[in-house]
């Protein structure tokens, strides 16, 4: 007889278009996972008969759901519809342009400038990772840490460029924000070894959680609610899924890290959690829900760093808001990447418990903030040039 094992279960999935309801003849999708903690469950209703035997006559069950959790390592590939899903945007927006202009590039004062037209007006923002065309540049990627009509801050610092009215700026790749659209994914959980298989339906992604270490793979996490499952089946959705890229994952070390515009070496680690409050509600006449109900997406994280002058504990003391920028390299080529922008956070605690010896590591909370200007509190923007 054969027995299951972990090494042989697998997860596809396929949006839904109906929520709760897996399209038909679905082409399902491979999704690369380090856990697979995916379970139907059920509510107990137990009667309370008062029997003289003082024991339990009966019991029912209850309100089916779907919860648990999905974690993965986080790569340059195969995670857009889970990232779009826990950000709650509609869809991936393509990298936005000047189109060919009369551009200034100025050195001593890190900005782009122009004479006519906006920035804004471009579709340009504060946190955009952007390449430059006709402009002579040695760097290939800028961090926009200002933006108004006419300029551009940028980091790190251009060299010197006239306007020859050949000159073009994109914002590289796609862009996602914080939005109000809610989408249910149908998962299958595959038992390979035995033939098994279940279905999970209007699954949608509660809460995702990133964590980036030192020494570490960047390490991603999604808290599942769903509607609804089958029967253990030994029929699969679809015998062929479409396979995983296996682009390797992201690594701490790969990529820079900003506050307020300056480059950070000091920042030990940061983890982040997109909470979006969502959840299922039982009705009478059936034993499921009839939708996953929508919250606030609340944006929170953790912030470590090597204590090295007051700068960053001046944020906590004076309730100063920062920005806050990551970006994440992919192995070997840094114009793949993924870049993670906190337009608004507050640090809410500043802890600091000195050992013995070694360097000193304050661990700081932080809330992210709706900014209006960039109209989100966090933009994740993701470059494929290769």
């Amino acid at each position: 007889m054969a027995l299951a094992s972990g090494a042989s279960v697998g997860i596809t999935y396929v949006a839904e278009t109906t929520r709760g309801t897996t399209p038909s003849s679905p082409t399902m999708i491979t999704l690369r996972t380090t856990s697979r903690n995916l379970n139907p469950s059920k509510g107990l209703l137990t009667s309370n008969e008062r029997r003289s035997n003082r024991q339990v006559q009966d019991a029912r069950h209850g309100f089916k759901q779907v919860s648990g959790s999905l974690g993965f390592e986080l790569g340059m590939s195969d995670y857009d519809a889970m990232i779009l899903a826990a950000m709650s945007d509609s869809a991936w927006t393509a990298g936005v342009s000047t189109g060919t202009t009369s551009l200034t590039s100025v050195n001593a004062t890190s900005k782009f400038t122009r004479a006519s037209g906006s920035f804004l007006t471009d579709g340009i923002k504060k946190g955009d990772y952007i390449t430059t065309t006709g402009m002579g540049q040695t760097t290939t990627y800028f961090l926009v840490t200002a933006a108004s009509a006419l300029e551009l801050t940028v980091s790190p610092a251009p060299v010197d460029n006239t306007a020859d009215a050949d000159e073009v700026i994109t914002v590289q790749g796609r862009t996602a924000d914080i939005g109000s659209t809610l989408s249910t994914f149908t998962f299958e959980r595959q038992f390979a070894d035995i033939t098994q298989f279940q279905t999970f339906t209007g699954c949608a992604i509660n809460t995702m959680s990133v964590s980036i270490q030192p020494e570490s793979i960047v390490t991603a996490n999604l808290d599942i609610v769903g509607m609804g499952f089958g029967n253990m089946s030994g029929t699969t959705l679809d015998a062929t899924p479409t396979a995983a890229s296996f682009t390797s994952p992201f690594s701490a070390f790969d990529g820079s890290l900003y506050i307020d515009g300056v480059a950070q070496t000091v920042v030990t680690g940061v983890d982040f959690q997109i909470q979006n409050g969502r959840g299922v509600q039982g009705v009478v006449g059936s034993n499921t829900s009839p939708d996953v109900f929508e919250g606030t997406a609340v944006v929170t994280g953790t912030l470590s760093y090597f204590l090295e002058d007051a700068t960053l504990i001046s944020l906590f003391e004076d309730e100063t808001e920062a920005a806050l920028s990551i970006k994440l390299d992919e192995l070997g080529d840094t114009s793949d990447f993924h870049s993670l922008f906190f337009p608004r956070i507050k640090l809410n605690t500043s802890d600091i418990d000195p050992g013995q010896e070694g360097p000193i590591v304050a661990n700081a909370t932080f809330q992210a903030l709706y900014d209006s200007t960039n109209d989100t509190s966090l933009r994740w923007q993701i470059a494929n040039a290769s």
